[in-house]
């Protein structure tokens, strides 16, 4: 959630970033180019990161006439940096303390020991993220205030991608029972859940829960004629107890707004429901995730000839549903992270991709849906399991290397964990295995009328990006 970090605190961020990636000194004159700033303000930048005491190996140094630099960078993570600089803000303090406490400025302001001034800049900032989202900071009350639908997803994204897991936010709800009751949820509906995923699902019944105690109800989900009956039922069925606290003028449509966070989860295979028939009610029903799907998959087979199974379909009906349903959410940081470095390995499909995001979404514009982000994340991961291994040829290699069993393997695992391609390695040359390639670090390889990629074992990083772009050429 870097969004709520203020001006300096982003400059700050930002500078420790370009110095880690930076194998030389940075002058602040680069600096203050790079980020955008001044000289005045990267100075004041670098005393404040000091004064900070973020990290034991955060050591900036500085000589005169060459600039900054931070020589123990292995030894940092960036990630545990910026979440330091988050928890740390007052922006998240103000969030934090408007979604689970019951306070007013002035106790906020003593408790936090800031100026009202101070406040008022990072209210600001607090909507400066909540208004894309459709929300608002009603200062006055201290609440946050908007849509209830878009509340909850909005708070789970802010403290998922704030503690993904690893700390526990919420204050006046225990982590240990509450894992142990989803473990028992689980169980009893046969999910096929990760740690991962049972964290993220402990996230969202936590701020229900926190909601329900607060009197926040849901007063209307989007589009609740394409959640399936069935899934409404599995709701009713599985959080009885929960449901069971509710008044029942507001049950059916909290029914309705789980119902409808479990119908838009993008992994279907996750649960254990009837796969085959969901995707069936929704081609009866004709809903609009179903067209959407259909449309999409319509021009991924124009070019390509892909089979998928019913699972597949139910997923791409799914982000589709998250997708109209949550049109205004402008949250999910991780995603866009994720799909640059998706983007860089297969940029080719990127560009496809960009046209059919903009072909969708043009076809079913009378439907507001999220931002292209979104889009782009699911089908990239979509095409990198079904259209990726059609289109690319699985190449074989011949890996001719005079060395022991123990090394060979070595080598072998290296290049499976390195290489993003799909590939077989022999290190024999067999009647029934043609090599596209032979990978070797000697010329007496044998002649094969197929491309020779001679390197040193163990392969070096350089070397293993150059044997990157040889393979993509092949391919």
């Amino acid at each position: 959630m870097f969004l709520v970090l203020d001006t300096k605190e982003k400059l700050e961020v930002n500078l420790i970033k370009l110095l880690l990636n930076s194998n030389e000194w940075v002058t602040v004159n680069d600096a203050a180019i790079k980020l955008d700033s001044t000289v005045s303000k990267i100075y004041t930048a670098t005393q404040n990161i000091i004064n900070r005491n973020l990290d034991k190996d955060l050591v900036i140094r500085s000589q005169r006439n060459y600039g900054f630099r931070i020589d123990n960078k292995a030894a940092i993570d960036i990630d545990k940096i910026v979440n330091k600089y988050i928890l740390d803000s007052i922006a998240f303090k103000i969030l934090d303390s408007a979604f689970q406490e019951k306070t007013n400025i002035k106790k906020f302001c003593i408790e936090h020991h800031i100026s009202l001034s101070k406040f008022y800049r990072s209210a600001k900032v607090v909507n400066s993220v909540l208004i894309p989202n459709q929300l608002t900071l009603d200062i006055k009350n201290f609440t946050i205030e908007g849509n209830e639908v878009y509340i909850r997803e909005f708070m789970y994204y802010f403290y998922w991608e704030t503690f993904k897991g690893i700390n526990w936010p919420f204050k006046t709800v225990q982590k240990v029972p509450t894992m142990e009751h989803i473990e028992r949820l689980a169980k009893k509906l046969h999910w096929k859940l990760n740690p991962f995923e049972y964290n993220q699902l402990a996230y969202r019944l936590v701020i229900i829960f926190l909601r329900y105690q607060r009197k926040n109800f849901v007063q209307e989900v989007p589009y609740p004629c394409i959640i399936p009956q069935l899934i409404k039922k599995l709701t009713s069925i599985s959080l009885y107890d929960l449901l069971a606290l509710l008044p029942p003028s507001v049950k059916k449509q909290e029914i309705n707004y789980v119902s409808l966070i479990v119908s838009s989860y993008p992994w279907a295979d996750a649960v254990d429901i009837s796969v085959s028939s969901l995707v069936q009610w929704h081609k009866r029903k004709q809903t609009t995730p179903y067209r959407m799907t259909e449309y999409f998959l319509g021009l991924i087979k124009e070019n390509t000839d892909i089979t998928i199974d019913d699972k597949a379909w139910l997923n791409l009906i799914h982000i589709h549903m998250y997708a109209i349903c949550f049109s205004s959410l402008h949250v999910s940081t991780d995603l866009k992270v994720h799909l640059e470095h998706y983007k860089s390995m297969h940029p080719d499909i990127s560009v496809n991709l960009d046209k059919i995001i903009a072909l969708v979404r043009t076809e079913f514009k009378e439907y507001p849906s999220i931002g292209p982000v979104y889009f782009a994340y699911y089908y990239m991961l979509f095409s990198l399991k079904y259209v990726v291994p059609i289109l690319q040829k699985k190449l074989n290699i011949l890996l001719f290397i005079n060395k022991d069993r123990v090394f060979v393997d070595t080598i072998i695992n290296q290049l499976q964990e390195s290489v993003p391609y799909d590939f077989t390695i022999s290190t024999s040359i067999q009647t029934d295995f043609k090599p596209d390639l032979v990978i070797s670090n000697s010329h007496a390889a044998p002649n094969l009328d197929v491309p020779l990629f001679l390197t040193t074992f163990p392969i070096s990083s350089q070397d293993i990006q150059r044997l990157i772009k040889t393979i993509k050429a092949l391919i």
